[in-house]
Formats: C-alpha cells, sequence, structure tokens
C-alpha cells in the first residue's frame, strides 16, 4: 500500500523507492525490538545529535535506495552528500527517543525539492511506523493520506494545542503563555507527525520550542501548506527561505489560519 515509487514533475530520474525503504525499515525495527539494541550510541551525527544504531540501521537503508539516483542528500547523520539535480531531505526516524523506548508515535519523513529552500520542496512523504498512515503531499496537488483525500481541517480556535520540542524547562517557561489561549495540550515527541495531525485536524495548532531544523519539517511543511494551513518562524525570516540544510534557525509555529498562527507566535516570545 506504500507509494511505491515517486517522480516528481515527470523527471524519471528522481524516482525513489520508498516502498522498499519503508519495508526494510520495518524490517530493522523487528530485528531490533529492544531499547539496549535501538539506543546503543555509535557517534555524533552531523545533525549535532548523538547517532545510535537505530538512527544508523534505519539512514543506511533510505541512502542505499538513493544510490545511482541524481541527488542531493540532506540527512540526519551524514550531513550532506552529493550534488544531484535534485534535493532529497531524510530524516529516517522523527521522534527517535519514542522509537528506542518502544512508544509508537515516530515516523520516517523525506522530502524531494527543485532546489535549496522549503518552498523548493516538491514532494513530501511522512510514514508513520506506529498506526501505519502514509501522508504525501505533491507541491499544487494536495495532500493525502493512506492515497485518499483528507477530510477535515484544524478548527477555527485554539482547542488542542501540540508543543513540540518538550524538554521541561521550556514547557514550564512557556505554558503561562500558551495555556490561557488554548483548551486542552498534547505533548507527543515527533514533529513531522505532528505537523500531519495539523493539517487533518487532529490538532489545531503546533509549537515547537526550540529551533527547529529543516530535516524535522521539510516533507510535514508541504503537507500543511498543501492542506491551507498556515506554517511560520516564530523567530522571523519568511518560512519559504527557509535553507534546507541541517543547521537549526528557528522555533516553528503552524495553525489553521495565519492570525492563530501569529498569535502562537506571539504567546512564545511574549
Amino acid at each position: 500500500r506504500h507509494t511505491r515509487y515517486i517522480s516528481v514533475t515527470g523527471v524519471q530520474t528522481c524516482a525513489l523507492p520508498i516502498c522498499a525503504a519503508v519495508a526494510e525499515i520495518e524490517g530493522i525495527l523487528a530485528a531490533m525490538p529492544g531499547r539496549d539494541e535501538r539506543e546503543r550510541p555509535i557517534g555524533e551525527g552531523k545533525g549535532g545529535d548523538i547517532t545510535v544504531a537505530i538512527d544508523e540501521a534505519t539512514e543506511s537503508a533510505i541512502i542505499r535506495r538513493l544510490q545511482g539516483q541524481d541527488v542531493k542528500i540532506v540527512s540526519e547523520e551524514v550531513g550532506i552528500v552529493g550534488e544531484g539535480r535534485w534535493t532529497v531531505v531524510i530524516d529516517p526516524i522523527d521522534g527517535s527517543q519514542n522509537c528506542e523506548r518502544g512508544i509508537p508515535y515516530f515516523c520516517m519523513s523525506l522530502a524531494v525539492a527543485d532546489g535549496d529552500t522549503m518552498d523548493d520542496v516538491q514532494f513530501g512523504f511522512v510514514y508513520d511506523f506506529g498506526s501505519r498512515e502514509e501522508w504525501v503531499a505533491v507541491k499544487g496537488q494536495g495532500a493525502t493520506l493512506d492515497g485518499r483525500p483528507i477530510l477535515d481541517l484544524p478548527k477555527p480556535q485554539l482547542q488542542f494545542l501540540s508543543i513540540e520540542a518538550t524538554k521541561g524547562t521550556l514547557v514550564l517557561e512557556h505554558l503561562p503563555a500558551l495555556a490561557p489561549i488554548t483548551d486542552r495540550v498534547r505533548i507527543m515527541g515527533a514533529q513531522a507527525l505532528t505537523y500531519c495531525h495539523l493539517a487533518a485536524g487532529r490538532t489545531d495548532g503546533v509549537v515547537c520550542l526550540k529551533a527547529s531544523r529543516p530535516v524535522d519539517i521539510a516533507a510535514a511543511q508541504l503537507i500543511v501548506r498543501e492542506r491551507g494551513c498556515t506554517i511560520m518562524l516564530a523567530d522571523g525570516g519568511v518560512f519559504g527561505e527557509h535553507p534546507l540544510d541541517l543547521k537549526a534557525r528557528s522555533r516553528v509555529v503552524a495553525a489553521g489560519t495565519p492570525e492563530i498562527a501569529a498569535q502562537l507566535a506571539a504567546a512564545i516570545n511574549a
């Protein structure tokens, strides 16, 4: 049922075997069922975090599938590799700490761009390894969930607010400003999935309390934008000009409307 291949704007040299990559990662997860296996440290990734065994294994599985393609790879562990026509931005396991501990809320995130900014992303793919839901967006053609149109949108008020990048101290610092503008709070632990849930109206707003790296949001942001929702940089700058690299530059907020997104940005900047 997974998307077998993608061919962005008809360029066959960018046909990526998504189905095979997802299946291989599911096999890796099954072969490393325990926390001790998954969180065994390997080294430090190019994104600055400690690379653990599950990160290395899943990233290697995807990169093998890209060999011979006309692509430049941007990935959390290996950094930026190659100089191809297309930029492929990968987070093999978003929500890696959930994955390590066996919490079924983590995903693979993959974006394909014909340039080096968020506005250049043409295809976004997010696969939830817990629910096995498949989220896909093609620029200018909308977004789907499991191959079908997404039915719901966020409510016009903040009934559910999702918070990501949730160090306890950051929640303590910002919740006094956020609590008065929402009814319920959800803290899940995988940015890409949480933005997808916004796009389907499962939550009404998203706040990331620390600066996000493009690998975390490149695919999901297209799903959000193709649904007509708003995603913006809380610390200033034009979202669409955000580079597709490994540098964390700004906190990110998202909502069903520009007004609610701006309200969230103002709250965390108060």
